[in-house]
C-alpha cells in the first residue's frame, strides 16, 4: 500500500494487494491501488477493469472516474472519457485536475473552445497545480498527458493502520503483539531510552549542588561529613547551627530565599502541564515517573485507539465508558502531581 503511493510495480505488491482486494470485497481501495499499479506497468485492459470494479463498489468515486477517463482519453474515446470526467467534477466540484484532463482531451479532439472553457475552470479551483502542470508540458514534451490522482498519503496510513490481521477478535490482535518484529520493535524502543542512561558518570561525582541554596561546590574541597547534599555554609547555618559571620549569614540567607523561589515557581509550573515532573526535579523520581507514565499512557491510550496496528478493542474498547474512565484516571494523575509534596524530606 505504501509503495503504492510511489507509482512503482512489484510483483510481489500486486499479490499482496490482489490478497487484500479478495480479503475486503467491499472497500474501493484496493482494487483502486492495484489498478493504479497495472496502469503503470501497461496492462491498461486491467487497469480499466479495476477502475470499473471501484465504480461498481462506490458510485461516487471520484478519483477512479478521472483516471479512467484518462485511461479512455489515451485510447481516443474521447466522447466516454468526458463523460467520466463531468462525472467526477460533478461528485467532486473541486477537483480542479478533472477539469484540466479535460482541457488536453478537447485538445486532443481539437475541441478548442471547450478546451480554453475547461482550462479556465482548472485554474479558478486551483490556479496553482494548474501553472505548475503547464509548466511540466514545456520541458521538450511534444505533448502533455493527462494526470492520474490518488489517495493521499493520510488517508492509506489511516487505513494502513486500521487494517485487522485477524477480523477473529482478541486472538488476532495477541498474535500480533507476540509476532517477533512487534517484539523486536518493543525491546528496541526501551534500548533506545534506557541504553544511553547506562553510560553516564557515576553518582558519586565530585561536583554537587547544594540543596538549600543551589550553588554548586566540589566534594572533594569539603570535609566529608554526613550532609553530602549541602554545600559547608548551609551546613554550618541549617544544619549544625553553629553560627557564621553576619554578613556571611545574610548573604547566604537571600541565596537560599532565591533559589527556593526559583525551584518552587519551575516544579508548580513543569506539574501543570506534566503531573510528576516536579516530583521528579524535587527528588521524588520514583512517584514523578508513575504519575508521568499514567498521565501520558490513559491520554495516549485515548488518542491512538484508532490508530494501532492490532484491533483497537485490544488496548482500549469503543465507546464513552473506557474513554472517561482513562478520562478520570488522568485527572487524578493531575491532581496527585499537583497536590502532593514535590520534594523529598532527607532532614
Amino acid at each position: 500500500m505504501f509503495r503504492s503511493m510511489r507509482g512503482g510495480y512489484d510483483l510481489q505488491d500486486e499479490q499482496a494487494l490482489r490478497k487484500l482486494q479478495a480479503e475486503h470485497p467491499e472497500d474501493p481501495m484496493f482494487p483502486f491501488l492495484l489498478a493504479s499499479i497495472e496502469r503503470v506497468a501497461g496492462r491498461f485492459d486491467e487497469a480499466m477493469r479495476l477502475y470499473e470494479e471501484v465504480l461498481k463498489i462506490d458510485p461516487n468515486h471520484s478519483l477512479a472516474m478521472v483516471n479512467l477517463a484518462n485511461l479512455r482519453a489515451l485510447r481516443q474515446e474521447f466522447a466516454i472519457a468526458q463523460g467520466l470526467y463531468k462525472r467526477a467534477w460533478e461528485t467532486d466540484p473541486a477537483m480542479a485536475i478533472a477539469h484540466y484532463n479535460s482541457h488536453l482531451a478537447h485538445l486532443e479532439a481539437f475541441h478548442l473552445e471547450s478546451a480554453d472553457h475547461e482550462l479556465k475552470e482548472a485554474r479558478r479551483l486551483d490556479d496553482t497545480l494548474v501553472t505548475g502542470l503547464l509548466a511540466q508540458g514545456n520541458e521538450g514534451r511534444s505533448r502533455r498527458l493527462p494526470m492520474d490522482v490518488g489517495y493521499a498519503p493520510g488517508q492509506i496510513w489511516r487505513r494502513a493502520l486500521t487494517l485487522r490481521i485477524d477480523p477473529g477478535g482478541r486472538s488476532g490482535w495477541t498474535r500480533s503483539l507476540s509476532a517477533p518484529a512487534t517484539l523486536a520493535g518493543g525491546a528496541g524502543l526501551i534500548l533506545v531510552i534506557l541504553v544511553p542512561g547506562l553510560g553516564l558518570a557515576a553518582r558519586g561525582a565530585p561536583s554537587r549542588r547544594c540543596r538549600r541554596c543551589g550553588r554548586a561546590f566540589c566534594r572533594r574541597c569539603q570535609v566529608i561529613t554526613k550532609y553530602p547534599d549541602h554545600c559547608s555554609p548551609c551546613m554550618h547555618l541549617f544544619i549544625l547551627r553553629d553560627g557564621l559571620a553576619p554578613n556571611v549569614k545574610n548573604r547566604k540567607m537571600e541565596e537560599v530565599v532565591r533559589h527556593r523561589r526559583r525551584v518552587w515557581i519551575g516544579e508548580r509550573v513543569l506539574s501543570l502541564a506534566l503531573p510528576g515532573g516536579g516530583h521528579v526535579l524535587g527528588g521524588r523520581p520514583l512517584l514523578g515517573f508513575t504519575l508521568l507514565v499514567t498521565w501520558f499512557g490513559t491520554w495516549l491510550a485515548v488518542q491512538l485507539r484508532d490508530e494501532f496496528l492490532v484491533p483497537s478493542e485490544g488496548i482500549l474498547p469503543g465507546g464513552l465508558l473506557p474513554v472517561a474512565a482513562a478520562g478520570t484516571v488522568a485527572l487524578l494523575a493531575w491532581l496527585v502531581g499537583n497536590l502532593t509534596a514535590h520534594e523529598a524530606d532527607t532532614e
